[in-house]
């Protein structure tokens, strides 16, 4: 399980956006079971909760019970009390304003008191939900924490904008891109593709037929892509061995490892990490590699 709680609050920013996030969260297969919470005063959170081992997310906010299928968001006001009732774990992020942005909601018609709603997984909102997990583990970074105050407004204005379309049977090619947006999220995870297809109502040869008509790689080879492409990156900002990012992303072993990243970059693992210091060193920075930063 992973389980990452950062303020950000008092973090300096480099302009002046009136949406600026306080607090933002992010677990990965978290045990909530009976877990009871209270919004801080003063303070706006919106929750999504992406995936589950339950099928239903029973909560009682405010003394209501209610629920509602994965995924959704939740909309915790400040004062609100929530208590988890699900025994399954979840994958969850969140953030957190101050409540003074309630009237520019308002003034932009953004506001709602409803406490959780069921929601698509659209490609925008799978979209923006990777671009938050990349930046909160690069928020050490200048203008990292301006980035994220811009991805949260537009993930909350995406959530909300969901919640007014009426839930309709899903297109085959919207399934393929929802099983594609979920690898991306696990794609350093043992996954049985025939398993996650059937849970869609994919028969195995129908799954990776239509898998076909959108995507060039199969999904087996798509999701060692995406392996890659977090190695390369940690590669660059971290400070790990070539064995530890093996490790991190999953990828079968290290000798494979080596030979498919010189097939998708044409260059070895440590040429890039040569290249990364070299050009820090250049621009004359005092950073070093942050061996947190994944």
């Amino acid at each position: 399980m992973q389980w990452f709680n950062n303020e950000i609050a008092t973090l300096p920013r480099q302009g002046s956006f009136p949406f600026q996030v306080k607090y933002i969260y992010i677990c990965h297969r978290a045990l909530l079971d009976g877990n009871c919470s209270r919004v801080p005063p003063n303070m706006l959170e919106v929750c999504l909760r992406l995936a589950s081992e339950d099928s239903l997310c029973p909560d009682i906010v405010n003394d209501r019970k209610i629920s509602v299928p994965f995924p959704n968001v939740a909309f915790k006001y400040s004062g609100a009390k929530t208590q988890t009732l699900g025994k399954g774990r979840r994958d969850v992020i969140s953030f957190a304003w101050a409540d003074e942005v309630m009237p520019l909601l308002k003034a932009m018609g953004l506001y709602s008191e409803e406490p959780c709603i069921g929601i698509r997984m659209t490609p925008e909102i799978e979209r923006l939900v990777q671009e938050f997990r990349k930046c909160f583990s690069r928020l050490a970074l200048p203008g990292m924490v301006d980035r994220m105050d811009w991805i949260c407004f537009q993930l909350y204005r995406e959530l909300y904008y969901e919640r007014w379309k009426p839930v309709q049977p899903q297109r085959l090619q919207e399934k393929i891109v929802d099983i594609a947006g979920w690898i991306q999220i696990h794609y350093n995870e043992n996954i049985d593709f025939e398993a996650i297809a059937q849970e869609r109502g994919f028969s195995r040869a129908t799954f990776f037929r239509e898998w076909k008509k959108y995507f060039p790689l199969p999904p087996l080879q798509y999701q060692n892509s995406l392996k890659l492409e977090s190695a390369y990156r940690l590669l660059q900002r971290t400070m790990f061995s070539i064995e530890q990012i093996v490790n991190e992303v999953n990828f079968s072993g290290t000798t494979a490892f080596h030979r498919k990243f010189m097939e998708k970059y044409g260059v070895t693992p440590g040429a890039v990490r040569r290249n990364a210091r070299e050009r820090q060193e250049g621009d004359g920075t005092e950073r070093a590699l942050d061996a947190k930063t994944y």
